[in-house]
């Protein structure tokens, strides 16, 4: 019985301590020991190995823009990184594919940046999602703004 008051007593704790990104978060960082060329380098090599195509890299600047593709049960989504010095910056933006039809005019979606905003399930939630358990594979500690 203890046991058990202990365990909801430190709940709200444990889960007060955990790093959720607040809402209207547009921006992850990865914090780490590593120069800019490393850190370019590793997102490169991560990208090749994951098959995602990286459509544009500029090593002077230290930025990588991926191609569009999609993860499981999400809208296309393109990522953006920026490699420093002790952190990777990762943004993106992703396209939900509605287009609005009236008659002869058709209204196509344009390209939105990814930013943690609506309800669970949906476009935005889910855009971000997929970027933010992108990051999470690079690194399990993570910083939003």
């Amino acid at each position: 019985m203890k046991r058990i008051l202990l365990l909801f007593l430190l709940t709200p704790l444990w889960l007060s301590a955990q790093n959720k990104p607040a809402k209207g978060v547009t921006q992850i960082f990865i914090e780490n020991n590593k120069t800019a060329d490393e850190n370019f380098t590793f997102i490169s090599k991560y990208l090749v190995k994951e098959a995602i195509e990286i459509q544009h890299r500029d090593k002077e600047l230290g930025t990588i823009n991926t191609g569009t593709f999609t993860m499981p049960k999400s809208h296309p989504i393109a990522l953006m990184f920026f490699c420093e010095n002790g952190s990777i910056r990762i943004t993106g933006k992703f396209n939900s594919e509605i287009d609005l039809n009236f008659g002869a005019v058709t209204l196509k979606d344009d390209w939105e940046p990814i930013v943690n905003k609506g309800m669970k399930g949906s476009v935005y939630n889910k855009a971000f999602g997929v970027m933010n358990r992108f990051a999470l594979k690079l690194s399990p500690e993570l910083n939003y703004k």
